[in-house]
């Protein structure tokens, strides 16, 4: 026999408020370190991540379609925001510049080999 329960027992437990953490925040001596001795085909990857703060799926999911050039943006189309909404990320020098230099009509812009 199925019983059903017809109030939520905990309905009146209070949550406990999630604390959140401070995120390191690297120094610029820091961040020359870390492009140092990274490799070669992680520096791109790495500024990326510096200079924009999207996450490591959104970086290896973005698309050379994606950039405008003109306007010196990037667009993040698939994202864990809530409902995956989609986002405009203004390009820092740095990035802008190495993306013209290695730009392509189309793909994935970051990689391991090409």
């Amino acid at each position: 026999m199925l019983r059903l329960i017809l109030a939520n027992p905990l309905a009146r437990l209070k949550m406990a408020r999630e604390r959140r953490t401070r995120r390191q925040v690297l120094s610029v001596e820091e961040e020359q370190k870390l492009l140092t001795a990274a490799s070669p085909h992680l520096k791109p990857i790495i500024t990326a991540a510096l200079d924009t703060g999207m996450r490591r799926g959104e970086i290896t999911g973005q698309l050379w379609e994606h950039i405008d050039f003109p306007r010196k943006l990037l667009f993040v189309t698939k994202s864990k925001t809530p409902e995956g909404e989609s986002r405009e990320i203004p390009l820092s020098a740095r990035l802008l510049d190495w993306l013209a230099e290695h730009q392509q009509p189309s793909g994935p812009v970051f990689g391991y080999r090409g």
